[in-house]
């Protein structure tokens, strides 16, 4: 019974994929043809079985649904198994802001600042301004020096 339903569900993906690719291709090789100045093909795809005969008798055509049906059939593979096989990553971590899961680093308090750097004496490395007074790292601290900067350029 659990084979059935597979192959039933193959089947089905396979009339699916003709019944989208096939016109798409039978478009893109016309507009294919118009750039290149060629001869264009009209196909004359009206109902449903045009569409399956369109295909099994165009070798050109048949191979372009093959191909897309293939990747088709890859990418929707890929992402059933990853959607059964894919764990719960955040599983017994506890999202708390004191427990330290993601470690303790935070956003330095205004009133911390006084105790590694300086506030409004502009003297040593520029780090920023609060409340219009410039953040300096002094010339003589027992800081590392070494600083990283991000940002976009101005015009």
């Amino acid at each position: 019974m659990k084979y059935k339903k597979k192959i039933i569900l193959i089947i089905l993906f396979l009339v699916l994929s003709i019944l989208l690719i096939i016109p798409l291709a039978c478009w893109c090789e016309n507009e294919i043809a118009i750039c290149f100045e060629e001869k264009i093909i009209n196909y004359n795809i009206e109902n449903i079985v045009d569409i399956y005969m369109t295909c099994f008798l165009n070798k050109k055509i048949f191979q372009i649904w093959l191909v897309n049906t293939f990747i088709l059939f890859l990418f929707s593979f890929n992402i059933i198994y990853t959607i059964k096989k894919a764990k719960i990553e955040y599983k017994g971590i506890k999202f708390k802001r004191n427990d330290g899961t993601f470690g303790t680093a935070e956003w330095m308090e205004k009133n911390e600042l006084t105790n590694c750097l300086e506030v409004g004496t502009g003297n040593g490395l520029i780090l920023g301004e609060i409340d219009n007074q410039v953040i300096t790292l002094p010339e003589e601290t027992w800081l590392n020096k070494n600083v990283a900067v991000f940002g976009a350029s101005r015009k």
